[in-house]
């Protein structure tokens, strides 16, 4: 069950998901897997995003911004 933000610098406590991101990735454990849910604070989201490796191990990564110009391209 999940109980805090994945970053381990901030520990903020879940108790609503009202704000934040949550994702589910499958685990391998020996020859079965299983489903691990983690999950991102409101706050956290706004600067980092999960990276799923193939091998089943979750990293946090920077975000990256997404520019958008406000010219038009003809």
């Amino acid at each position: 069950m999940i109980s805090r933000c994945a970053n381990p610098r901030c520990q903020e406590e879940l108790h609503y998901l009202r704000s934040g991101r949550i994702i589910a990735m499958d685990v391998p454990v020996g020859e079965s897997r299983r489903v691990e849910h983690f999950w991102l604070c409101g706050k956290c989201c706004q600067s980092l995003d999960f990276d799923c490796l193939q091998d089943g191990h979750m990293l946090l990564r920077p975000r990256v911004a997404l520019h958008v110009s406000s010219g038009r391209h003809y």
